[in-house]
């Protein structure tokens, strides 16, 4: 299970995926709109916060490192 979002100059997404079995579909979807309704009511803790600019720093930086990313920085411009 995970979630995550795209945004665009103009429009943006936010995606939440799971994998279960057919019988446990409906309890998924209740279990996924009712965390949307609390963090609509609630907000975000300030640790949950942390957490998620915390691995959008690891995201960039692990990317960084990958084979495609160092081959394109030292590959020569024209």
């Amino acid at each position: 299970m995970g979630a995550g979002g795209s945004a665009f100059s103009d429009v943006g997404v936010f995606a939440i995926y799971a994998g279960t079995s057919p019988e446990h579909v409906d309890d998924v979807v209740d279990l996924s709109l009712e965390e949307l309704r609390r963090i609509v009511a609630e907000g975000v803790t300030d640790e949950e916060l942390r957490l998620a600019k915390d691995q959008s720093t690891s995201s960039i930086l692990l990317g960084l490192e990958s084979t495609s990313s160092r081959a394109g920085a030292g590959a020569p411009r024209k």
